[in-house]
């Protein structure tokens, strides 16, 4: 099997029918769909034994008992998942449409990490994330991957899952864990997921810097975590410097013809010197 769907739900019971919606409707059916959900008492637990029997589910495993947070519930999907590729779509994240899977599933293809975009949803407001051709440390420790718009290898999983210690970025630490190991990392420009972006890693602003910082100093020292910050900022610069750039070659892509390529090469040299 290719590949794995791992959703966790503690008592989002509109935010789990929203993400069930979504696989029900793919066109692509190769998939096994694993719920893990945290012991709800919201009525979700009755509405996965409503649907577990539906075809369209593809559900191979679900249960519903008390967990110790995100990541200790992630693992516990992992533990079930078949497929060589998992995803976690979590509840109130949804596949952006039909034929996301369609269209991803020829693009697993070996590398170890594959990631898409990522539409960031919230009461405020709307808009689709482009994450980049090509990853640097240093973009991985200003930013992270779209956890939902990622195809991960269930063998880089084989002897240990997610820290379970680190409550909102584990996801996070494992991108750049497996960057400095040289895993291989390729982008495939679809918006894969739309992300709820009211959850415990968009509102808990204190909390995640907190575990951001307890991990620079892991891998890099207490002494060197100056160098870092001042280079995570250096980073932030080039970026907001180069958005008029990015919006430019937005505008002149939808003309296309010579002016497309004469810019396309002017940006990659660009790109070359950050």
């Amino acid at each position: 099997m290719k590949l794995s769907i791992i959703t966790i739900n503690y008592n989002n019971l509109c935010g789990l029918k929203k993400t069930a919606d979504s696989i029900f409707a793919q066109t692509y059916r190769d998939f096994e769909w694993i719920i893990i959900d945290g012991g709800s008492n919201d009525g979700s637990n009755e509405f996965i034994e409503s649907i577990a029997p539906k075809t369209e589910a593809n559900i191979s495993f679900w249960c519903s008992e008390k967990d110790n947070g995100i990541y200790n519930a992630m693992n516990k999907g992992i533990a079930k998942g078949k497929g060589e590729y998992l995803q976690f779509l979590n509840s109130g994240d949804i596949l952006h449409d039909k034929d996301v899977l369609k269209s991803i599933e020829k693009e697993l293809r070996g590398e170890d990490v594959i990631y898409g975009d990522l539409k960031f949803v919230s009461k405020e407001e709307n808009h689709v994330f482009t994450y980049p051709n090509k990853l640097t440390i240093h973009y991985l420790l200003h930013r992270s991957l779209g956890h939902p718009a990622t195809f991960i290898k269930s063998s880089l999983f084989d002897f240990e899952g997610y820290r379970e210690d680190f409550k909102i970025v584990s996801d996070w630490f494992a991108f750049i864990k497996w960057f400095r190991q040289g895993k291989t990392f390729r982008h495939f420009k679809i918006i894969v997921a739309d992300f709820d972006a009211n959850g415990i890693s968009s509102t808990n602003r204190e909390k995640l810097e907190e575990e951001r910082k307890s991990i620079f100093i892991e891998l890099f020292g207490e002494v060197n975590l100056p160098w870092i910050e001042e280079s995570i900022q250096m980073h932030m610069l080039e970026e907001k410097l180069m958005q008029p750039i990015y919006l430019m070659t937005d505008r002149i892509i939808r003309f296309g013809g010579k002016r497309k390529t004469i810019f396309s090469f002017f940006l990659s040299l660009i790109n070359k010197t950050f």
